[in-house]
């Protein structure tokens, strides 16, 4: 890129176009420090006030990444006075920018009801979860088996949620993918338990001549 800036036959648009560059540089090098502090890496432990800072800057230039690192940061409390608003907003912001992460982390909080109304809405959820799913994001498509399995803003929907639940399983993401696989295998044992109670069931009524409900 900088080889762009020397050859270019203007210079003043290579200066422009290399005061950019340094500028979005800088504002991606304080989101990863940022992030670093944040996580307590290369520290003795996490320093979050000072993550903070650095993060902000990145906000304000709506770095993705550095608003889904705050939006945590609100949600949880860490260097900031915890704010559901905040982090839903900061959340919001991210999913604009297509950030995955954010989706399924702002479809928890609608889910759980963390939100200044704590009122849980599963349909805003299930519509997050769905959009994450598009992008494979395991732990997104494990919980929308939990949701077709419990009929969270959804009709109960059995055989979908063991399809959803093998699909993250074979994803192999440390986060889902072994209890993704235990939920399928229950689920489809207690599928398969009805089926056989039911197919016993009509066969007793009918030699018995009765008629099926």
């Amino acid at each position: 890129m900088l080889t762009g800036f020397l050859e270019s036959k203007n210079i003043y648009q290579a200066n422009f176009d290399l005061k950019i560059y340094l500028a979005t540089s800088l504002t991606y090098f304080l989101f990863l420090f940022g992030r670093m502090l944040m996580e307590g890496k290369g520290i003795p432990e996490p320093a979050y006030a000072e993550a903070a800072a650095m993060l902000r800057v990145a906000v304000e230039a709506n770095v993705p990444q550095a608003l889904h690192s705050m939006a945590l940061m609100y949600e949880y409390g860490h260097g900031v006075q915890q704010s559901f608003e905040e982090a839903q907003q900061l959340y919001k912001q991210a999913v604009e920018q297509h950030h995955v992460e954010s989706m399924f982390n702002l479809a928890m909080m609608h889910a759980q009801g963390r939100g200044d109304s704590h009122i849980q809405d599963f349909g805003k959820a299930r519509a997050l979860l769905e959009q994450a799913a598009e992008a494979n994001h395991a732990p997104a498509i494990y919980y929308i088996g939990v949701f077709k399995t419990y009929g969270y803003g959804c009709e109960v929907q059995y055989t979908q949620a063991i399809n959803w639940f093998e699909r993250a399983a074979g994803l192999d993401d440390f986060r889902v993918s072994s209890k993704a696989a235990k939920a399928a295998a229950e689920l489809r044992s207690k599928v398969d338990a009805a089926n056989i109670y039911n197919e016993r069931t009509m066969d007793q009524l009918q030699q018995a001549g009765g008629e099926p409900l």
